[in-house]
């Protein structure tokens, strides 16, 4: 039987696995301004003014984000990806990696202390009517706060 060969526009292009741990030390240190992938979604951005620094873009519930995992200076490549490795981790098991960020840095703060933050900048300067400005926290306090309020941002 003759071999049948499709029209170029049917073929498929080939596809081979994706490239991991592509870059390496000595190529950090010299590549040219741009943004250079080194496989799941680790890259290195270098300004046009030499500044180099680690992005990590991946799938937060199903949004794409980009985190800055910190500057070349700071942060080896083996950290980067190490980095890399454990915010995709959180990712695909349905966690927000900024988050779970700010919780070992310290810095969480909770959906009810931002209401507050904000309540108390909104209506520092009391022009608005006061049972208003009762209300306002008021409704926050009997609805989301008993439901949302220990949420971390």
């Amino acid at each position: 039987m003759d071999d049948f060969a499709f029209p170029v526009s049917v073929r498929r292009a080939k596809s081979g696995p994706h490239v991991e741990k592509k870059l390496n030390a000595a190529f950090v240190r010299k590549a040219g301004p741009g943004r250079h992938a080194d496989g799941g979604g680790l890259y290195l951005k270098v300004d046009p003014s030499g500044a180099r620094r680690w992005i990590l873009r991946t799938v937060v519930r199903g949004r794409r984000r980009d985190f800055g995992l910190g500057s070349t200076n700071l942060v080896s490549l083996a950290e980067a990806r190490e980095k890399a490795f454990e915010l995709r981790r959180i990712a695909r098991s349905g966690g927000n990696p900024k988050v779970r960020t700010r919780e070992d840095e310290g810095k969480a703060i909770t959906f009810e202390e931002i209401a507050r933050q904000v309540h108390d900048r909104k209506f520092k300067d009391n022009k608005n009517n006061g049972k208003h400005i009762a209300q306002w926290i008021r409704t926050l306090e009997t609805y989301a706060f008993p439901t949302i309020g220990n949420l971390t941002c």
